[in-house]
């Protein structure tokens, strides 16, 4: 199957993603998507990489110096506190929700306590592509949004296409204005 010609179609997410009580009358959900899935390995990635250091490191002083560490029970914390990270990693994903509306740009987060960040589109003084080095190496970037108002900026993080997200954005909110 084809991807639609339209970028704005292939980007539209449902509405079901989007909780009705957030949106206002005559308020038109343009896009509304969570993070790449990817997004978990990127926030687990030094935690699961001090895993394996350790555990390297401990093999290598086993091997080389006969340094009798416990590597069964040293690898099983490893393993556990990897575990742990990615299902918090994995709590943070769910929680994340990213919408653009005919009217305002919003950023949900947070899976106990959720955090609306939300900006009318005639309030949003510049936008900018951002992609740390995590981003670009697994294909991901993200948005940042800076109002005209003394409120911090927000940002999209973990777009699976940046490019195209960054596109609607801009557009939307030349109509927006």
């Amino acid at each position: 199957m084809s991807p639609p010609a339209d970028p704005a179609s292939a980007l539209a997410a449902p509405d079901t993603l989007v909780p009705e009580r957030l949106l206002h009358d005559a308020e038109v959900v343009l896009y509304a998507s969570r993070p790449s899935p990817l997004f978990v390995l990127l926030v687990s990635g030094p935690v699961i990489g001090l895993a394996a250091a350790v555990m390297a490191a401990l093999t290598v002083a086993d091997k080389a110096f006969g340094f009798e560490a416990p590597l069964r029970m040293v690898g099983n914390i490893a393993l556990a506190v990897v575990l742990v990270r990615l299902v918090a990693a994995c709590m943070q994903w769910s929680g994340r929700l990213y919408v653009l509306t005919n009217l305002r740009v919003l950023r949900l987060r947070g899976a106990m306590r959720v955090d609306l960040w939300e900006c009318p589109l005639t309030h949003v003084q510049r936008i900018e592509p951002m992609a740390g080095p995590g981003e670009r190496l697994l294909g991901l970037g993200g948005i940042a949004f800076y109002p005209a108002d003394a409120r911090p900026p927000a940002e999209w993080s973990a777009l699976a296409r940046p490019a195209e997200v960054l596109e609607l954005v801009n557009e939307t909110i030349r109509r927006g204005r």
